[in-house]
C-alpha cells in the first residue's frame, strides 16, 4: 500500500477555496437577469426595462422638441417585491425620489418625482402569479 503524507492545513485551505468558487459560481448563476423581452424601449427613453419581463407595448408621445412621455406595459413571474425593489432603485438613480405608495388588494402603486419629471409604477399580481408593470413617465416644467 502507497501512503502519501498530506499536510492538513494545506489540504484543508485547498478544500475551502475550492468550495468558496464553487458557491459564488452557483450563487451568481441565480443572480443572473434575463434581459428584458417584447417590444424593444425607445433609445431615448430615460429608464430601464425590467429584467425577466416581456414588453407588451411602448407608447411614446412628443410633448416638445426632442421630449417624450412613455407608458410601458410589461408582464413578469418574478416576485412583487422584487420588481418593487428594482424601480425604487433604478427611478431613484435617474433622480426621481418616492413621494407616495399605495397598496389595495395586492396591487401597489408608486408615484415618483423630480424637478424635471414624474414616474408613476404600478404592479398588479394576477391569479397565475403573473405581475403586470405599468410604467407612466412624464417630464414636468415645459
Amino acid at each position: 500500500m502507497f501512503r502519501v503524507k498530506v499536510n492538513t492545513k494545506i489540504a484543508s485551505a485547498f478544500f475551502c477555496c475550492i468550495l468558496m468558487a464553487v458557491s459564488s459560481l452557483a450563487l451568481s448563476g441565480c443572480a443572473q437577469q434575463v434581459p428584458m423581452t417584447g417590444i424593444k424601449l425607445p433609445k431615448e427613453c430615460p429608464f430601464r426595462g425590467y429584467p425577466n419581463a416581456e414588453c407588451t407595448m411602448v407608447d411614446q408621445v412628443p410633448v416638445a422638441q426632442g421630449v417624450y412621455r412613455y407608458t410601458i406595459v410589461m408582464k413578469s413571474m418574478d416576485d412583487h417585491n422584487k420588481i418593487l425593489e428594482y424601480y425604487k432603485s433604478d427611478l431613484a438613480m435617474n433622480g426621481l425620489m418616492l413621494k407616495s405608495q399605495s397598496e389595495e388588494k395586492g396591487k401597489t402603486d408608486l408615484n415618483f418625482k423630480s424637478d424635471k419629471a414624474e414616474a408613476f409604477l404600478s404592479v398588479t399580481p394576477l391569479t397565475s402569479g403573473m405581475q403586470i408593470i405599468t410604467l407612466i413617465y412624464k417630464p414636468i416644467g415645459l
